[in-house]
């Protein structure tokens, strides 16, 4: 007999792991597939203990899952009953095999075609979370394709972009909003056949179109990180390294502001400061905050198009300056 399953990776003992069980058994219901096998994992039972079977009924049935039977003879393992299979009322078999069993005394018919009810149910509920068995989608943990299926997400979206953001900043309050511009776009000599017409740009070299852009805000409570190291170069780094790259692949019109709300060791003239110092900051921006005499400390960390894949140095160089004060 294969020892019990406690004895094999179950994180509880014995008396907490009947309970556990019981109260599975009378919640199975509320239970999707998933989360039903991390948690009998969890209790020692491995993918191979878990059998599944469909409910033999021609009603329809409100719940995905109908049963769950704990079995230790002849064998240590889990039944798992549910509303979709061969038996069911969505089954795709013809109605004579029900016909069949009807008529049979003995249950050889339902146990032959729960051998198959197995297999295909196993399958079905292993595509519900595809990354989690590489036979289904090789590479899915991949570089490559992690950044195939974000540009699946249309980035290019103000909700998209507010989620990349917020992933990449979770210390930081994100505000993404649209925000029209006139983007600069080249004229190039005008072409006649194969021929030139004049000696340079005839409309001017450059015209100023009208698009829609997106600015994304980043607020900050404080100047440096956990670290010590300054928000306005980390900020920096995030953004070149996670941000970016990803919507290189877009000619997206994009500001990002950086703004810091508590900042101090800056000198200025001011006539309601006293001897040319004052903290700089109380809230910021575009999003409504709080009444503060004191405008917030705003940095441009990129401005462009993100098809060019690099800030402009005059701009980006902001936060190697800010922080040298």
């Amino acid at each position: 007999m294969p020892p019990e399953p406690s004895t094999r990776g179950s994180l509880f003992p014995p008396e907490e792991r009947e309970r556990i069980q019981a109260l599975i058994a009378k919640r199975i219901q509320d239970f999707d597939v998933p989360a039903l096998l991390d948690v009998l994992a969890r209790l020692g039972y491995s993918r191979d203990e878990v059998e599944f079977r469909s409910h033999r009924s021609q009603a329809h049935q409100p719940q995905l899952l109908h049963s769950i039977q704990f079995v230790t003879e002849p064998y240590q393992g889990v039944i798992v009953t549910g509303n979709l299979g061969l038996l069911t009322v969505q089954t795709p078999l013809p109605s004579f095999f029900f016909q069949r069993m009807h008529q049979l005394d003995q249950d050889m018919m339902e146990d032959f075609l729960g051998f198959f009810d197995d297999v295909l149910l196993r399958e079905r509920f292993k595509s519900l979370t595809p990354e989690r068995d590489e036979s289904l989608l090789p590479g899915w943990s991949e570089p490559e394709s992690l950044v195939d299926r974000l540009t699946l997400l249309r980035l290019s979206s103000p909700s998209s972009l507010h989620w990349l953001v917020a992933k990449v900043f979770p210390e930081a309050e994100v505000l993404v909003r649209r925000e029209p511009r006139r983007q600069r776009v080249d004229a190039p000599n005008l072409l006649l056949g194969y021929t030139v017409l004049g000696e340079g740009p005839p409309m001017g070299g450059y015209s100023l179109v009208p698009m829609t852009g997106l600015e994304v805000w980043i607020y900050l409570d404080e100047a440096v990180t956990d670290t010590a190291e300054p928000w306005a170069e980390e900020a920096q780094r995030r953004l070149s390294r996670d941000i970016l790259p990803l919507l290189r692949e877009m000619p997206l019109p994009l500001t990002v502001f950086l703004v810091l709300r508590e900042l101090h060791g800056y000198a200025r003239i001011d006539p309601r400061s006293y001897v040319g110092f004052d903290p700089i900051i109380r809230n910021a921006g575009p999003k409504p905050s709080q009444d503060s005499a004191e405008p917030p400390k705003v940095i441009i960390l990129f401005q462009g198009l993100t098809s060019e894949s690099e800030a402009d140095p005059a701009l980006s160089g902001q936060a190697e300056k800010l922080t040298r004060r």
